[in-house]
């Protein structure tokens, strides 16, 4: 309420609201670019799948430890086991994480486990090395242009070996083995395949977009028997009380006594 005698509000504040306003007449081009801009992605990446594989991962906090998900990135010593070095490993297609650690055995094992089945399945194409003239900073049409005014030269040479009768056997396999190399498909010139793929099969790869060897939820099994009387009769609470008084009752005992507890060994974590 407005304390005192004082003029009432009267304040008109809602004045040009159109320019305070905020719209989405954009969306269904954004949508658009969006779409276009991933064909384009997938068009560079082709025939390297789109994701990279990740490894499981259990999610923190008590709450939700029980879920698995995909984590960020493998750790040192899950590739190390593997087989695969640091370096060379986002070049394939891996994750790699410095910063998280495995503490757990079940989780590092999945994960090398998943690494040897990647690498099983894995298909790698090398790159062919650049020519001299394309790292000298020659540009592809005066490359074109020499090669041009090359095979011309080598055309009037054969015309004039074929007319003379002194034709040498080193100038015909040097023609032959010219005329092989034409023969090889354009795709395939430059690609040299690293593991045994026939060319037929080369072409019809397919670029995998989804998640890379996706997890599998494990079905739970539940044991069931039947409820005995001795199982009715057990009371938790009780047993729980009486095993802290003995505890109590037996430290008790060994401090009068002076008997000295054997101190345990605290196992050495694993990573």
């Amino acid at each position: 309420m407005v304390k005192h005698n004082n003029m009432l509000p009267d304040g008109h504040f809602h004045k040009k609201w159109q320019t305070r306003i905020k719209t989405w007449f954009d969306q269904p081009m954004r949508k658009k670019r969006r779409a276009t801009n991933r064909k384009e992605k997938a068009a560079k990446l082709a025939p390297r799948p789109l994701q990279k594989l990740r490894p499981s991962v259990r999610c923190p906090t008590v709450k939700y430890n029980t879920k698995v998900r995909l984590g960020r990135g493998f750790t040192a010593l899950e590739l190390k086991e593997a087989g695969i070095k640091i370096r060379y490993a986002p070049t394939i297609g891996i994750a790699f994480d410095k910063r998280r650690r495995s503490h757990s055995l079940t989780t590092h094992r999945n994960n090398v486990a998943r690494l040897i089945e990647y690498q099983k399945r894995l298909l790698i194409f090398k790159k062919a090395k650049k020519t001299k003239s394309e790292a000298k900073g020659k540009t592809k049409a005066d490359v074109k242009a020499v090669k041009d005014e090359k095979k011309e030269a080598e055309s009037s040479k054969k015309k004039a070996a074929k007319s003379s009768e002194k034709a040498t056997e080193k100038t015909t396999e040097k023609t032959t083995k010219k005329k092989k190399k034409s023969k090889r498909p354009e795709n395939l010139r430059k690609v040299r395949i690293r593991k045994t793929v026939d060319r037929n099969e080369f072409r019809k790869i397919d670029q995998s977009t989804g998640t890379i060897i996706p997890l599998k939820k494990a079905k739970q099994v539940v044991a069931y028997q039947k409820i005995t009387d001795d199982m009715k009769a057990f009371n938790a609470f009780k047993a729980m009380k009486v095993a802290r008084f003995k505890q109590k009752k037996m430290l008790r005992y060994m401090k009068k006594h002076k008997i000295k507890q054997k101190k345990t060994k605290k196992p050495k974590k694993a990573f």
